[in-house]
């Protein structure tokens, strides 16, 4: 993803949320055991990349817009052929 050399990153945090990513990303550039308690994405894909990429700035970006999930699981279930994981992830958030 780096060798791609994004000049913008934008994450799934909150926009509000962007200012406090940009102190953790600007300690991240030069420690890079320094990241932020909200996602492995964020950690490893915005963090990594941004720093390998000369990106100043990453930008939040995330809406939370209350989904459907039971809906969105039946979409996802409607092609058995890929409905698995869809099923096991939402029986095991309901237990």
């Amino acid at each position: 993803m780096a060798d791609f050399k994004p000049t913008i990153i934008c994450v799934e945090i909150p926009p509000e949320s962007t200012d406090f990513m940009n102190e953790t990303y600007q300690k991240h550039k030069i420690d890079q055991n320094n990241r932020i308690n909200y996602s492995e994405e964020v950690n490893v894909i915005g963090l990594e990349v941004a720093r390998l990429s000369g990106v100043k700035k990453i930008y939040g970006i995330d809406n939370p817009i209350g989904f459907d999930y039971p809906i969105l699981i039946g979409i996802a279930n409607q092609n058995p052929s890929d409905s698995l994981y869809a099923q096991i992830s939402w029986t095991n958030t309901k237990n």
